[in-house]
């Protein structure tokens, strides 16, 4: 009973990691490509995808580490601004997304856009920053600056006819 209550443990913490982004805790790229493939393309889909504007230059600037804080900030910010039901993934790099079923444009673009107010407005994203730029060093490589995102929307079936196309 034990060495299968372990390999049952075993495989929960797989199929987790198998679904997760390691650094975001957010769904994975893989796990996104999954969901698309059950969804049929008469479904009403909505796809948010947002990139986080100039990332590189916040690993150049500010190290890794904080990259990565920046990245579990915006998809804090993602997580907070979806509708019930909606799940977001970390597509890969800087790139992060919503997937929202039975959902139309105008409610999409309504998410997008708190989605970019919540991450250019953050108070963890404007400190974090601020923060590591103290600790970083010269004047022109750490100064504090705001976090922002670009995002786009794509609606099946207003923008695509087949949910492949979405991304």
């Amino acid at each position: 009973v034990h060495a299968r209550d372990r390999v049952d443990a075993s495989m929960q913490i797989l199929r987790h990691d198998a679904e997760h982004d390691a650094v975001t805790g957010v769904f994975s790229r893989r796990a996104f490509d999954a969901a698309l493939e059950q969804l049929a393309d008469d479904d009403a889909i909505a796809l948010v995808v947002v990139d986080i504007d100039d990332f590189k230059s916040v690993n150049d600037s500010f190290g890794h580490a904080t990259g990565d804080d920046v990245l579990r900030c915006v998809a804090a910010c993602l997580a907070a601004n979806r509708r019930t039901g909606d799940r977001v993934y970390r597509l890969g790099g800087d790139e992060l997304a919503v997937l929202m079923l039975g959902c139309g444009p105008q409610v999409a673009r309504a998410r997008a856009e708190a989605i970019r107010n919540a991450v250019e407005s953050s108070p963890a994203l404007s400190f974090m920053t601020a923060i590591a730029a103290r600790v970083r060093g010269s004047a022109e490589r750490t100064s504090p600056r705001a976090v922002t995102v670009s995002v786009g929307v794509a609606c099946q079936p207003d923008h695509v006819h087949h949910r492949v196309e979405l991304l």
